[in-house]
């Protein structure tokens, strides 16, 4: 009988033992998922990388004792949760809003190249017109000017420029 509760102590002892290495298996891969989790955040780097990301972080943490640490996981948690609770149409309506001002500065910047365009077009259109425009009115003063001559009076035909459409 002896024997056999040995042998029943024994048994229980190899299973106890296997639940813990499974146990252990288990918290080994939750590790290593964190790891890879955490290495993907900062582009495959650990800290003792010379490429980590974080340096400066992790090095200020250096200098915060451990109850420090638990109350800033705190409060980060605190704050996590707060942003859960964030309403998600505020989110998409701003985003919204975004797209509307966006289509708008592009709206605005449309217009203002067609008129910067149509500008240019006027002014070359003025630049055209106006030699002969001034040309035209040199002659018709010339012929007014004679005109008036011979019935002993002076005149002159002028054409005011005051309206004149430049950029």
């Amino acid at each position: 009988m002896h024997l056999r509760n040995l042998f029943i102590g024994m048994f229980c002892l190899q299973r106890d033992f296997q639940q813990l290495l499974q146990c252990l298996e288990n918290q080994i891969s939750d590790v290593n998922k964190r790891k890879s989790a955490i290495q993907g955040l900062c582009h495959g780097e650990i800290p003792t990388s010379s490429k980590f990301p974080f340096k400066k972080e992790f090095r200020e943490l250096e200098n915060i004792d451990l109850p420090e640490l638990r109350e800033a996981i705190h409060d980060f948690q605190a704050r996590l949760e707060c942003m859960k609770s964030v309403n998600s149409e505020a989110i998409s309506s701003y985003q919204g809003l975004q797209n509307e001002v966006k289509q708008l500065e592009e709206g605005i910047q449309e217009s203002v190249n067609q008129a910067k365009s149509i500008e240019s077009g006027m002014s070359n259109l003025y630049d055209k017109w106006e030699p002969k425009l001034n040309s035209l009115v040199e002659t018709i003063s010339t012929k007014f000017s004679e005109f008036m001559e011979s019935i002993e009076y002076v005149g002159e035909v002028v054409l005011s420029k005051t309206d004149k459409v430049r950029t």
